[in-house]
Parts: structure tokens; C-alpha cells; sequence
């Protein structure tokens, strides 16, 4: 209780602390504080009452009504009010009535007494609220300091104190500076300018620095509000704080923590990356030169052989590219990117490369597009043939009998889009219950016996669900054992063509399962070798029309000697006039003796790399539209469009394909071709 503001009320406020036994019964209280208008009520001074008992202070006092008060309220630790006239002979306080308030806390009890009078209800419910928000204060978790207009310390709650390890006595009549960190003083000084000169009538600050007894630094956020006492004019300054040295050290932990999750993903990619770069380059030779060996004059055994060694090839190139899309869906790096694309054109052409595969089988394989499907989506059409490709494949690995098909839906949402729906439904070995949910994970399969019977690596459901999300959609499963599995494929799309025009005809819901004749275009390639489904690793061995190739002068630039012979080898029967150059530099001086029709150029070589060299060939009027195709093992998403970008006609990523290269050596000559009779 601070004497300094109880002393300004017109009332009698005393407070006392219950004294005990040791067998801890109440035998008497001592005086603690009392203000002002108590000691004139009792005709005594403060030293002469504060640190007396109340049965030695005065006689009239001993045994008194007003000890029974004090005693029921620190017992029961209710407050009371009721009106007591006193009957104390010989004292100035016999024969009046006063109302008495009693509030409890603790061992001590505060008592506030008003003789009576007509306004003694509304004067006992003012103590009442002002012994309220005393407690209140006094006991908040907010640091509460008053000081006076010279900044010096009137009042000081308990959260304050203990958080700087004062004790009152300590701080009370002393500059509220002194106990400010020096290096928040200057902050300190500025705001309370602002309110000294009127320009502000609260203001805030963070991470104020105050000093502890100790000398410790610790962290208050301030907010300061100017008060002046009607009665005198006296200007207050009330000074809340709060401890957030804690929190600031908590963030501080939790930025750290998040730097360095972040360097760590960063480092887990960038080690992706480079490791796939570093597998491509040996896969590049061995898948190559397989091939090479599959076009060539082999018996039965040996081309078994060689196959073998083919699809185990492409078995780790879906392993390696699942692992990269995951790798780069956990860090983020992977964006969607949605572009209007007619639906059942990119659809449909999966189903082409699936059907090899079903023939083989000898199942059934159907494809339909319901006509609520919109003509025109804006959507990403890479990564949900992706999906698609993936979900296709497991339906065609776990199927030896009866049908695979695929249905494609479209529900109506809000401000033109629509939810696609692609299901695909098996009649193969099913998924137990229990088992549908593991499925999603990272290298999970639905047991381990599926995983040696059927092989995968368990990851292209985790990276399909991934996809699917990011998309706005899903991908969910229905499943019997014995009967077979729907998987369902959901993602948002917008209809791009009622953004263009809105036709005014009606819809015939029938089922269209006539895909386009012929749905390759020169000006269309295929989707890049990482972002390709299992069967367009294994199974799209359909050659691209050709255009008029033979003879056409080709210099391979790359610094790995196994790379070009298997380019070379690739391309050794189809006609063409094959120069090979060991780096950038070697291209250059071959370019100066040799016109060539195409350079196929290796992104990272010695002495000087795909990039300086093109470069180059750009500053050069004889050189620069001689068309280059980026031959590289840099397969990371946006790494063709990053080369593109620079100024390269084509892109191929290793391990090559045949179809592969001849796909993109017929788009890129059939483009030259092109551009010649525009220009």
C-alpha cells in the first residue's frame, strides 16, 4: 500500500497483518499502514501506530468488535461491510457510527471506514472499486510503475519489482531512469518529450532495455499514458511493461531453428541435384549404348539381354526423377504452372502410350472424357499427365487380367472454374483397408510381398498426392482385394474458353472415347525426360513422322568421350554427317572450318562450357542462327525453359532416348525449315 495516494482520499484506510501462535491461531494484529485521515480519526501519529498491535496500541482497542472483524475476515478470506458504533470511553471516536469495509489477502487485511452519512453506500462501493483495482494492479502480471512529472517513482507493483529484483523501499522517490539500461535511455528520453510537450498523450516502445539489481539486461515492451489529478493539476505518468525478453529469445530460437531447416533443405537439393547430374552422365552410356545395341543385328537371347538392361536403365530413371520431384515438392522449389490446353488432347495421349502395354497384357483398356469436361482448361498439363501416367502405370503393373479404365469428369465451381475429376479403375490385385492409407507415403507399397513380386519403388503415389494438392485437389482410392482398385485424380481447373466466349448451346452428356488420330505436333514437344511417367520411360517407342534428314551435318559437343559415342551411335544409321568436339572452345575452331546444320552442345564441359560457347555463337553474324539443342544432365524443373530462355532451340536431357533425340532433331530442323520461308 503506497501512503502517498491513499493520503489524498477523504477516508480512513488502515490495512493490518494477523499475528499467530505456534499453533498458528490468531492472537492479535499489527498495524501496517494507515493514512492520513486515519490518524486524525484516531488522534495518533504514524510512528506511534504502524508496527504496533492493536490489543498493546490502546486500551479501547483490546478485545475490541473491531478485532473480531479482522479475525472472521482473514479466516474466511471474504470481504464484509456492515456499521458499528463505537462505545470507546475516553476516546474522540466514542459514540459515532461508521461504516467499515474489510477486504482480506492473505495474513493482512485492509479496512476502509467512513463515519456514516447519506452518501455511505455510494462512499463503501468507491472503497470497494479502489481496494479492487489496488489488488488488481498490485498483482497483475504486467509491470506497473506511476512516476511524477520529474520522472521520479511513485508506485511500483509487485511484477515490476520482481522482475528487476527490487524491493519497494528501493525504488520509490527514485528516477525511474536509473533503473532504464543505458542503452534504452535515449529511446526513453525521446517519448517522454513527445508527452512532456504535448505532441503525444500515450506512446509505445519495444524492446526497451532495463537493468536488473543484479546489473542483467531484460527486455520490456512500454506503453505510457499521461494522467492529471483534477483536484491538484499534478500530471501522472502510468508505465506499463512487459517482460518479452523470453519471447524475443524464443523467436530469435525459432528463426535460427527455421534458417537452418531452410540451408538444410537447400543443401539436401542442390546434393540432389548434383547427384543427378552425376548418375545421368554414366546412365546416359549405359542406357545408350543399350539402345545402340538393341538397333543392331542380335538374336533372341541377346536382345532379351539388352532389354533387360533397358528397362532396368528406365526403372532407375523413375526412381531418380520420383526423387528429385519429391525432394523438390518438400523444398518448395516446385511451381504449378497452368496453361490453356485442350483436356482430352493431352489425356488422350497418354492412353496412346499405354496401349502397347495393355495389348501386351491382353486387358482391356478403355478411355472416356464425359462432355462435361470444357473444351478449353487452364491447367498445368505436365504435371497432370504426370499424375495420370503414374496412377496408369500402377493400374497397369497390378492388373494380369480383365480391364483398365480411365473416366474424366468435370463439376462446376465458383467464378469459372471446374473440379476435373480422373478416375481410374483396375481389376487387379486390390489394396487391403488397412493398407490404403500407407500407400501414400514415401516408399510405400501395400506390403512388402508387392514390393518382390510387382517391383517400384513406392514413391509415385507420394509424389501424384503431392501434385494433386498443389493443384487444389486430390487423389483418394477405393479398393477390394481380389477386385480390383479405383484411385481417383482431383485437381481445380478454369475453363478457359467461357472466359472467351460463352456459347449458347446445350450439352449432350454422352461419353467420347475417340482420341485425336494423331496427336503428335512438331511444335508441341513431349513432356522432359524428368518430369515423364513410367510408361513414357518404358513404353513410347513410336517414331515422329520425319522430315528430310539424310545427310545433315551434325558437330556433338561434349567433354565425356562414352556420351558422344553413344550419340553418335544413336544417330550413326539415320544418314547423317556426325563431327564430334571434346569442349566449347574445340566446337568453335570446328565451326570456323565446317558449315554444320545443327549443334547438339553439353551444358558443363572443361575449358569452356555449353553456355560461354553459345554465347559466343551469338556474337558471331555467321554463327548465330545456326540451331543448337541444349544436350545436358541438368533435368531439374524449369531447366529446359532456363535454356530456352538463353537462346537455344532444343532441349534433351540425359540419359538420352532414341525417339527421344530424333523427336527433338526433327522438331528443331522442321523449325529452321520454317523460319527460312518466313524470312
Amino acid at each position: 500500500m503506497q501512503n502517498s495516494l491513499l493520503n489524498r482520499l477523504p477516508i480512513v484506510v488502515t490495512e493490518v497483518r494477523a499475528v499467530r501462535d505456534s499453533a498458528e491461531k490468531i492472537v492479535d494484529f499489527e498495524w501496517t499502514e494507515v493514512n492520513a485521515p486515519g490518524l486524525a480519526v484516531i488522534g495518533t501519529t504514524r510512528e506511534d501506530m504502524v508496527g504496533q498491535r492493536l490489543n498493546d496500541m490502546q486500551a479501547v482497542f483490546r478485545n475490541s468488535v473491531l478485532f473480531d472483524h479482522f479475525k472472521t475476515a482473514v479466516e474466511t478470506q471474504k470481504s464484509s461491510e456492515n456499521v458499528t458504533k463505537v462505545n470507546y470511553n475516553d476516546s474522540p471516536l466514542n459514540g459515532k457510527s461508521f461504516y467499515l469495509a474489510f477486504a482480506p489477502h492473505g495474513d493482512t487485511c485492509s479496512m476502509v471506514a467512513l463515519e456514516a452519512t447519506t452518501l455511505q453506500a455510494k462512499l463503501g462501493e468507491v472503497s470497494e472499486h479502489f481496494l479492487l483495482f489496488r489488488d488488481a494492479v498490485k498483482h497483475s502480471a504486467i509491470g506497473t510503475v506511476i512516476t511524477i512529472e520529474a520522472g521520479n517513482i511513485e508506485y511500483a507493483n509487485s511484477a515490476f519489482l520482481e522482475a528487476l529484483g527490487w524491493q519497494p523501499d528501493d525504488v520509490i522517490g527514485n528516477s525511474l531512469m536509473r533503473y532504464i539500461h543505458p542503452d534504452g535511455r535515449e529511446h526513453v528520453i525521446r517519448n517522454t518529450q513527445l508527452i512532456l510537450a504535448g505532441r503525444a498523450e500515450e506512446v509505445e516502445g519495444d524492446d526497451i532495455p532495463y537493468r536488473t539489481r543484479t546489473g542483467e539486461k531484460i527486455l520490456f515492451s512500454s506503453f505510457t499514458t499521461a494522467m492529471e489529478d483534477q483536484a491538484t493539476g499534478k500530471k501522472y505518468y502510468i508505465t506499463q511493461l512487459q517482460d518479452v525478453g523470453e519471447e524475443r529469445r524464443l523467436s530469435k530460437a525459432l528463426e535460427d531453428a527455421l534458417e537452418q531447416a531452410e540451408s538444410a533443405s537447400r543443401l539436401k537439393s542442390e546434393f540432389l541435384a548434383n547427384m543427378s547430374h552425376e548418375i545421368r552422365t554414366p546412365l546416359n552410356g549405359v542406357l545408350g549404348m543399350a539402345q545402340v545395341l538393341a538397333r543392331s543385328n542380335l538374336d533372341a537371347d541377346q536382345t532379351e539381354q539388352v532389354n533387360t538392361v533397358i528397362d532396368s536403365g528406365n526403372t532407375l530413371m523413375v526412381l531418380l526423377n520420383d526423387i528429385l520431384d519429391l525432394s523438390k515438392i518438400e523444398a518448395g522449389q516446385l511451381d504449378i504452372s497452368p496453361v490453356n490446353c485442350d483436356p482430352r488432347h493431352k489425356l488422350s495421349r497418354i492412353h496412346q502410350l499405354f496401349a502397347p502395354l495393355a495389348e501386351e497384357k491382353q486387358i482391356a483398356f478403355q478411355f472416356f472424357v464425359d462432355p462435361s469436361v470444357p473444351a478449353l482448361l487452364k491447367m498445368d498439363p505436365v504435371r497432370v499427365r504426370q499424375c495420370l501416367s503414374n496412377l496408369l502405370a500402377n493400374a497397369m503393373k497390378f492388373t494380369d487380367e480383365g480391364a483398365v479404365t480411365t473416366l474424366v469428369t468435370a463439376e462446376p465451381r465458383e467464378h469459372g472454374n471446374h473440379l476435373v475429376k480422373i478416375f481410374v479403375s483396375d481389376t487387379g490385385i486390390g489394396i487391403p483397408e488397412e493398407q490404403q492409407l500407407n500407400i501414400f507415403g514415401n516408399f510405400q507399397q501395400a506390403d512388402s510381398s508387392t514390393t518382390r513380386k510387382y517391383g517400384g519403388t513406392g514413391l509415385g503415389l507420394t509424389v501424384t498426392r503431392s501434385l494433386a494438392r498443389m493443384m487444389g485437389g486430390d487423389v483418394v482410392v477405393r479398393s477390394e482385394p481380389g477386385k480390383g482398385s479405383v484411385f481417383i485424380l482431383s485437381f481445380t481447373a478454369t475453363d478457359a474458353a467461357a472466359q472467351i466466349e460463352t456459347p449458347d448451346t446445350e450439352t449432350v452428356h454422352t461419353l467420347d472415347a475417340s482420341p485425336p488420330s494423331n496427336p503428335y505436333k512438331p511444335d508441341e514437344p513431349d513432356l522432359p525426360a524428368h518430369e515423364r511417367g513410367t510408361a513414357e520411360t518404358e513404353i513410347a517407342t513410336a517414331e515422329p513422322p520425319p522430315v528430310e534428314m539424310t545427310g545433315k551435318t551434325i558437330l556433338v559437343v561434349d567433354d565425356n568421350l562414352i556420351n558422344r559415342k553413344v550419340i553418335c551411335g544413336l544417330l550413326g544409321d539415320h544418314g547423317f554427317d556426325l563431327h564430334e568436339a571434346e569442349n566449347g572452345l574445340v566446337a568453335l575452331e570446328a565451326m570456323k572450318m565446317t558449315a554444320f546444320d545443327l549443334i547438339l552442345l553439353d551444358i558443363h564441359m572443361p575449358v569452356m562450357d555449353g553456355i560461354e560457347t553459345l554465347r559466343a555463337m551469338k556474337q558471331s553474324d555467321r554463327l548465330k542462327d545456326m540451331p543448337v539443342i541444349a544436350l545436358t544432365a541438368n533435368a531439374m524443373s524449369g531447366d529446359r525453359e532456363k535454356y530456352i530462355a538463353m537462346g537455344m532451340n532444343g532441349y534433351i536431357s540425359k540419359p538420352v532416348s532414341h525417339d527421344e533425340v530424333m523427336t527433338e532433331l526433327n522438331r528443331t530442323f522442321d523449325q529452321a525449315r520454317t523460319l527460312r520461308k518466313t524470312g
